[in-house]
């Protein structure tokens, strides 16, 4: 019992002052009292994650799933085939990019002897 406190150390102390709000029996930290009186407005920070496109994902997730009548994974499974499929016009200017750069290489080498 005592061992295994010492190697792990007392968690209410490394907590500094909010040590007071932690409950060791129930291993809980209570700051309701703090975040009661917070709004989810005061709470955001602003930051890179504004630019991720998590939520339009999940929108389009949430809209197929419920407006096509599919489970999960069929909306998953039908979002991924529209991913790619939206990707095919890269992908084949791609190939064809590469295709030119290996011509351009073959010629480069001839040339160069």
């Amino acid at each position: 019992g005592n061992e295994n406190s010492k190697d792990t150390g007392d968690v209410g102390e490394s907590l500094g002052s909010l040590g007071q709000r932690y409950d060791s029996e129930s291993n809980q930290l209570d700051i309701s009292d703090i975040v009661d009186d917070t709004t989810p407005e005061q709470m955001y920070i602003p930051g890179w994650v504004d630019y991720l496109p998590t939520e339009y994902v999940q929108d389009m997730l949430d809209f197929m799933h419920n407006n096509l009548d599919l489970p999960w994974v069929s909306t998953i499974a039908l979002a991924t085939v529209a991913v790619r499929l939206s990707m095919l016009p890269l992908v084949v200017a791609q190939a064809r990019y590469n295709m030119r750069l290996a011509v351009m290489q073959v010629l480069e080498y001839c040339f160069s002897e």
